[in-house]
């Protein structure tokens, strides 16, 4: 889920919130990682001048959740 919001001529920002969730998830080599849930907050700048100028930025808060599945390699770090 995204928006963006234009807050003067030119000047825009934004924010945005995802969620992932995936159930007994294993590498493409078969190792079992588990279960593992990521929720990400994002906020976003742009600043639009002229035809030939864009400044723009993004910045991400991450919060990760992993219960390893017995006897992976992430269940012994």
């Amino acid at each position: 889920m995204n928006n963006k919001w234009t807050v003067a001529h030119g000047f825009s920002v934004g924010g945005g919130y995802e969620h992932q969730q995936t159930f007994g998830g294993a590498l493409p080599d078969g190792t079992p990682i588990g279960d593992q849930q990521r929720d990400v907050l994002s906020f976003l700048y742009e600043f639009l001048k002229f035809d030939h100028f864009k400044l723009a930025g993004r910045f991400e808060l991450r919060f990760d959740d992993m219960s390893a599945a017995p006897g992976s390699r992430a269940a012994a770090i």
